[in-house]
């Protein structure tokens, strides 16, 4: 059976097992909310795109392969995917949900101490590491794509841009994916080779 909203999510139509609580977020072409599992009894992140939407096909792929590759992705610093589903021409994907703030939010107030930043690219470089070792770039990582928990953790979010690993189709293809201030220079198109 389905579980409704309050009037600022009624459009929304979950099974039972999930109870919206909240809206965390907004972006471009999604919105995420905070749920209630409540079959494992644990607060999970629903992923979903916005009302009014135009999805096309291309929109449907991206959050399909967002969803396999985190599927395939099982890392303490990359975030852990519950459940993907399709119902009623809406696309869910549920994830862990992180108590915590972006990087972003927390580098806006104020400098991270040393000690801090050295934890956070260690284990940025592991998760990396292990997508890359996956065969999967992510090509959208910022500050606004890692999450610290409340707990210090580090997890980086947000695989809808992420693509198997074939360089001669990513290098070569006059295509710029991504947020362009976070981009190497490579990706910008600014250096004609690659670097290391």
């Amino acid at each position: 059976m389905a579980s409704h909203l309050n009037s600022d999510f009624e459009h929304i139509i979950l099974p039972s097992q999930y109870e919206i609580q909240d809206k965390i977020a907004v972006g471009a072409m999604g919105s995420i909310f905070r749920a209630l599992d409540k079959k494992n009894n644990s607060t999970v992140a629903i992923k979903t795109l916005k009302e009014g939407i135009n999805i096309t096909e291309d929109t449907i792929l991206r959050i399909r392969k967002e969803a396999y590759y985190l599927s395939r992705l099982d890392h303490p610093n990359i975030v852990r995917l519950i459940d993907f589903f399709e119902q009623d021409n809406a696309i869910f994907i549920i994830t862990e949900y992180i108590s915590g703030q972006s990087l972003k939010s927390i580098i806006a107030d104020e400098p991270l101490p040393l000690r801090s930043q050295i934890k956070i690219i260690r284990d940025l470089a592991s998760a990396l590491d292990f997508v890359h070792s996956e065969n999967i770039i992510h090509r959208d990582i910022k500050p606004g794509n890692i999450m610290l928990g409340t707990d210090n953790q580090v997890k980086i979010l947000d695989f809808g841009l992420a693509n198997l690993i074939n360089y001669k189709k990513i290098f070569l293809k006059n295509e710029i994916v991504g947020s362009l201030a976070y981009m190497s220079p490579e990706q910008t198109g600014i250096l004609k080779k690659m670097i290391d």
